[in-house]
Order: structure tokens, then sequence, then C-alpha cells
């Protein structure tokens, strides 16, 4: 399952097949600070899914349910994503928002404003 895989391993480039998209001026930090996480340890050390609004059990089922409810999702994603203190939460959410929509071809990241 996607969301057991480390990081790093979901940000190699693998042609035709879109995991997760992290900008380039992202990604050594996001590297940095999260390459041998996955995205459950979102949950764990950031209760990220609680954040997002625990719809269900993890926060990459949570962010499925709402992109697929929400259409157009980038203002909704932008502005939940400024509600969120801390920056760990905020990559998590960019994190986990990522990779719901990399599995679709799409490339998406939210910015601090």
């Amino acid at each position: 399952m996607i969301t057991r895989i480390p990081i790093h391993k979901l940000m190699r480039s693998i042609p035709n097949k879109p995991r997760l998209y992290v900008p380039p001026q992202e990604k050594t930090r996001i590297l940095r600070l999260y390459g041998e996480w996955n995205m459950a340890d979102f949950d764990k050390n950031y209760n990220l899914n609680r954040e997002l609004g625990g719809v269900y059990p993890t926060s990459f089922d949570t962010m499925l349910h709402y992109m697929n409810i929400l259409e157009p999702n980038e203002p909704y994603l932008q502005i939940h994503y400024q509600t969120l203190g801390r920056q760990g939460l905020k990559d998590g959410f960019n994190i986990v928002q990522s990779a719901v929509r990399s599995r679709a071809g799409e490339r998406f990241w939210c910015i601090n404003i």
C-alpha cells in the first residue's frame, strides 16, 4: 500500500507511474526531514488525520475522500493548508495531498502565503 512506502521511494521518478510530486525547490528539504518516513508517520507523529477531520482511519484516505467530493480543490487545499500551525503539519498535508493527486498525474503543492 502506498501509505507504507518511504517518502524517498515515492519521490523516485518512474516513467508513466507518477507516485509523489514534490516541487524541485522543496525536494532536498523534504528528503532530509521526511525521506525515511511514510504517510502513516504524519498521522502518528503529527496527528495529521485528526487535523484533516479524521473522516477515515488515515490522512491519506481522508484526503482522498475530500479530494473526490471537492472540485476544483486547489482553493480549498490552500485555505486548509493555511490553517495548519506547525510546518510539519503543512509538510505532511502537502505530501499526502500530492500522493493522492500524483497517482492521477496531477501536480500541486500548497505554499505559504
